[in-house]
């Protein structure tokens, strides 16, 4: 079989029916995304740092007048394509691309009109975009223009469109010329003439930049650079066009490709005739790679407002999410689910990122502004585990033991990245209230934002600090530290017994939380079983183990998903899709397969995988995704239209519940791929292999395998694993 990965177009999405989809596609160019609207030509949520649109939906398409939603999506990486027929039986295809590395968007349509219509067809699109440049303000919600007033002005063939309230200027150019073009403030038309029997193709040009003058724009010459910019694109549109599949493409090689020119490091290539796990592999790679921007760095500091002499990026960086959401942030939590990935893939940025979070101080927020720099969000509870299993992922897989030795300055103080770390795994300390032995993580806010008894001692983090300890234990053992190693085992013995007491096997496997009354509640979410099950493995009991594995298969997987929550807790049912009754945060399901290999049960952990993979079909990974069923009772019984059936499958989770189309936390697929089906686990001196003598059920071969740049191969087989 070849060892290379399969071309992006066999990734593709299936062509989804509107009715089935809750998260209308987007795509995204390095730069930033797009979504795609109702509309079978309109999009959305444009966010190209830093310009981005107000949110709403513009470009839509028109037949004689009538605007024409779309019948049905597609998903490519590099593409959003759509269709739709007409009453009067018109035929709309559609393709929006964002050009690659550009602040442009290319959108391409076809209307044919058939031979038996009576009269040429009308074809008319909405020129509107709102688009506005912002340089503060970025965060999990976009500063969007609020209030903003734009203005439209014709250019000879093309429309400029401006904003008063910031140098942002749009272009639009098309091919070819409309019959009719016209600019008002309220939204510019243009128009085309589709005669019985025949098939138009319409190209539009929208491109995005400032004015020369750093201010709004008050004559057409001020936008002079956009206008050439436009012009040009337009007069080569197939040429750009097809530059955005090929960058694409090529970028997608060089992710597995040892030695190429834009990544530091690659990742291994899977070869399996396991249809499945293939698939749950690359689109996991794939839902990282989407969220991936290269217009953060020094070379744009001019257009990102930065001050001189601050914070001037990294060459490139992953950020969160796209569109909607999280577009220039990069989250702990979030991104500790794909670090065994970025260890591979892009080792000298991942270090540069994360020794730049520990200069910040992880206990100030949630996430790094990747525009100015700064720390956004509250503080998460999350924040020691990810961090530290961020960092500890990039010495173990990437080789670099000298890490731990770098010199970190944090509030003004010089310390080791080894110490730093030590700190992390002993931060709990200072969350215990008097009295109690175990962490007090506070309210819901801190935690799952929409479960209020999940809350306080809450098993999750506090075996997280159990395993932590464990780990910085052996880490200073390995630096020569045997006294600090022995005094953190011995906090981590004595901690791990407190911790068990939150478990009672009355309760069916499920955890509780101490509250600070002291009342335990038990609380049935996957969390516990992803964290504490996860990391406290070697000290749970067979029945223990048993007993957990029965919650998960009995309340929680549905379909070719799981519920975070079951149906069966106290503050069932919890509507949110990534941590509530109806659906789950698409690192959950990943989590949960590693969680029943740790546990041993291999068979078990193969059959996830191979269930997980169901929704790939549909698109990549975002933030979370629904049952589909759930999803289509609530649309019927709005509709009036009775009991739904019970559809098996789940949907890419709607924005309505702030949820994000791209995330990287897909990515922990891809590192349980790694890292449990193939048991690659490196310690930062070498290559290891974890339960080699056990057979995962799988023939494949992992190749490519980097360490310290010599390439490994590990197979999969009857007998086991090998590494070569």
């Amino acid at each position: 079989m070849p060892q290379t990965p399969p071309s992006l177009d066999t990734l593709a999405s299936e062509w989804l029916p509107r009715r089935g989809v809750a998260h209308l596609p987007a795509t995204s160019n390095f730069w930033g995304g797009v979504g795609a609207a109702d509309n079978v030509l309109a999009v959305r949520n444009l966010t190209l740092a830093p310009y981005l649109d107000d949110g709403g939906d513009w470009c839509a398409l028109a037949v004689d007048g009538v605007p024409i939603p779309a019948d049905e999506y597609r998903w490519s990486a590099y593409e959003i394509t759509r269709r739709a027929i007409t009453p009067t039986g018109v035929e709309i295809l559609t393709s929006a691309r964002l050009a690659f590395e550009a602040d442009r968007l290319l959108l391409r349509f076809t209307a044919a009109n058939p031979a038996t219509a009576p009269a040429a067809a009308t074809v008319s699109v909405g020129l509107d975009p709102r688009i506005a440049k912002a340089t503060t303000g970025w965060d999990w919600d976009p500063p969007r223009p609020d209030g903003h007033v734009f203005t439209a002005r014709l250019a000879g063939p093309n429309l400029v469109i401006s904003d008063g309230s910031s140098p942002a200027v749009t272009v639009l150019a098309l091919t070819p010329a409309p019959s009719l073009l016209t600019a008002a403030r309220a939204g510019s038309t243009a128009e085309w003439q589709v005669e019985p029997g025949r098939t138009v193709t319409i190209d539009i040009v929208v491109a995005f930049g400032e004015t020369s003058t750093g201010g709004p724009l008050t004559s057409v010459s001020d936008g002079a650079g956009v206008l050439a910019d436009a012009d040009a694109t337009a007069g080569s549109f197939q040429q750009a066009f097809d530059a955005v599949h090929a960058g694409w493409e090529k970028r997608w090689q060089d992710a597995f490709t040892p030695g190429n020119t834009h990544y530091s490091g690659s990742l291994p290539v899977l070869t399996t005739d396991d249809d499945a796990v293939s698939r749950l592999y690359y689109m996991s790679v794939l839902s990282v790679l989407a969220c991936e921007r290269t217009n953060l760095g020094a070379d744009f500091n001019d257009v990102l407002g930065r001050a001189p002499g601050g914070f001037t990026g990294f060459d490139r960086v992953y950020v969160t999410g796209a569109p909607e959401w999280a577009n220039t942030v990069t989250y702990f939590w979030d991104t500790s689910y794909c670090s065994v990935v970025l260890a591979l893939l892009d080792p000298t940025v991942m270090k540069a990122q994360t020794m730049y979070w520990l200069t910040r101080g992880i206990h100030d927020g949630y996430a790094v502004d990747c525009v100015q720099g700064g720390l956004v969000g509250p503080w998460y509870s999350a924040n020691d585990l990810t961090v530290f299993t961020t960092i500890l992922n990039y010495v173990n897989y990437s080789g670099d033991r000298s890490a731990l030795d770098a010199t970190i300055v944090a509030d003004g103080e010089s310390s080791t990245v080894l110490h730093q770390l030590k700190a992390i795994a002993t931060h709990w300390r200072k969350l215990v209230r008097t009295g109690q032995s175990l962490a007090d993580y506070g309210a819901d806010h801190n935690l799952l934002e929409v479960l209020p008894n999940y809350v306080n001692q809450v098993p999750s983090f506090n075996a997280a600090n159990v395993w932590m300890l464990r780990e910085a234990a052996d880490l200073c053992g390995r630096a020569g530290e045997p006294e600090a190693a022995d005094v953190l085992t011995g906090e981590a013995d004595a901690l791990l017994a407190d911790v068990l007491e939150l478990y009672d096997s009355r309760n069916g496997g499920v955890w509780s939380c101490r509250h600070a009354d002291g009342t335990l509640v038990p609380v049935r979410t996957v969390v516990d079983f992803v964290i504490a099950g996860n990391l406290l493995a070697p000290s749970l009991t067979v029945e223990q183990k048993t007993a957990m594995k029965d919650f998960v298969a009995t309340e929680l997987l549905a379909g070719d998903w799981m519920r975070a929550l079951s149906r069966d807790d106290a503050l069932a049912p919890v509507d949110r899709a990534d941590h509530g009754t109806e659906g789950a945060f698409d690192s959950w399901p990943a989590l949960t397969a590693q969680t029943f290999a740790r546990f041993g049960d291999y068979p078990a952990f193969l059959a996830l995988l191979r269930r997980f993979s169901g929704v790939t079909r549909r698109g990549p990974f975002g933030q979370a995704h629904q049952l589909q069923a759930h999803r289509l009772q609530a649309q019927q019984l709005r509709a009036g239209d009775g009991t739904p059936d019970d559809s098996s499958s789940a949907v890419l989770a709607s924005p309505d519940s702030l949820q994000v189309f791209n995330n990287l936390c897909g990515g922990k697929f891809a590192d349980v791929v790694i890292s449990d089906l193939f048991g690659y686990a490196p310690d930062g001196a070498g290559p290891h292999l974890k339960d080699a003598v056990v057979p995962r059920g799988i023939t494949a071969t992992l190749s490519g395998v980097l360490f310290n740049g010599v390439e490994h191969t590990i197979t999969s087989d009857a007998a086991g694993l090998s590494l070569s």
